[in-house]
């Protein structure tokens, strides 16, 4: 008899005061939008890689994967990031051809790195200071337009250790089975779905973010799923970064 399958993928864990942070910017996004799919705050995450249904043995193979991306890593601390607290007048910006993620989305053009003119600096821990890891820093409020409605999102600025990650986890996937994404990572916090809103170069302009940062040392399988009704993602197992040996 086939097992059930479960909707997993791979993501980025945030701790309740970086949540507590993105919930007060998702308030003042709402009073731009009419309508829309608003993330609930235990929702909030950072996706790595989206996977869909898989059986109980396809999720071991997943585990497998992650502890081997996990443990491959080395200590380090993102050295890009000092450079957006010495100059605050340089930027980075990335622009991708699409976007595929676990809201199935495909949009070309989005620019989700990008660096913005210093503000008050917060450090906000995903799971605890302590090496390895390496650190993420907010920076904008974007969009994907789809049809006559839009996704909105909380950028990140430029990381080369978050794509170092990812393309980690893609290898150790492809090794047990899994093929790689053809389109490139593009990572963002999702705030809302199914938006209409008409003044978004205004919401942008108006909703600044402080340039918060996230300590990142660890990876966690998720599982979407429906408790009591309401959408959840729950997590599987969660393997922090060893350190390469």
């Amino acid at each position: 008899m086939k097992g059930k399958e479960m909707r997993l993928f791979f993501a980025i864990e945030f701790n309740e005061e970086l949540k507590d942070y993105l919930f007060s910017i998702q308030k003042q996004v709402r009073q731009y939008c009419i309508g829309g799919n608003f993330t609930s705050k235990d929702n909030f995450h950072l996706t790595l890689r989206f996977i869909g249904e898989q059986s109980q043995q396809q999720a071991e193979l997943l585990k497998s994967a992650m502890k081997a991306t996990a443990t491959s890593l080395e200590s380090s601390t993102e050295k890009s990031g000092a450079r957006y607290l010495l100059n605050n007048k340089e930027k980075h910006i990335d622009t991708f051809s699409a976007v595929n993620t676990d809201d199935g989305i495909s949009q070309r053009g989005a620019k989700l790195f990008e660096g913005e003119e210093i503000h008050e600096s917060t450090s906000i821990s995903s799971g605890g200071a302590c090496k390895p890891g390496f650190e993420l820093r907010l920076s904008k409020i974007g969009k994907f337009d789809r049809g006559n409605k839009k996704i909105l999102w909380v950028g990140l600025q430029r990381s080369q250790q978050l794509q170092a990650l990812h393309n980690k986890l893609e290898t150790n996937l492809f090794k047990v089975g899994y093929n790689k994404e053809e389109r490139g990572y593009n990572p963002h916090i999702t705030l809302a779905r199914e938006v209409r809103i008409e003044a978004f170069d205004q919401l942008a302009n108006e909703i600044k973010l402080n340039e918060t940062s996230i300590w990142v040392n660890a990876i966690s399988l998720m599982e979407s799923k429906r408790i009591n009704n309401k959408l959840c993602y729950v997590p599987i197992e969660r393997v922090e970064f060893a350190g390469k040996k």
